[in-house]
């Protein structure tokens, strides 16, 4: 996966959290059993899921100040 997609809902960006971390730990096995390539796919994932759990922390933000609004 590896990218951040842009989506509308926090859900879905859940839902690509959740594939990053597979993602993450089915390369981290391979990476401990000496595979680099896998050890590289894992650094880039790792990457990813900080971007994505910054855009998950910036959309919870504005949810929460939209339900305190009304």
């Amino acid at each position: 996966m590896s990218e951040v997609v842009e989506t509308t809902g926090t859900l879905s960006l859940v839902e690509q959290i959740k594939a990053e971390l597979e993602s993450f730990f089915v390369d981290d096995e391979k990476s401990v059993k000496g595979n680099k390539k896998a050890s590289q796919r894992a650094r880039k994932s790792s990457l990813s899921l900080n971007k994505l759990f910054k855009q998950y922390r910036k959309d919870s933000l504005e949810r929460d100040a939209k339900v305190v609004k009304e």
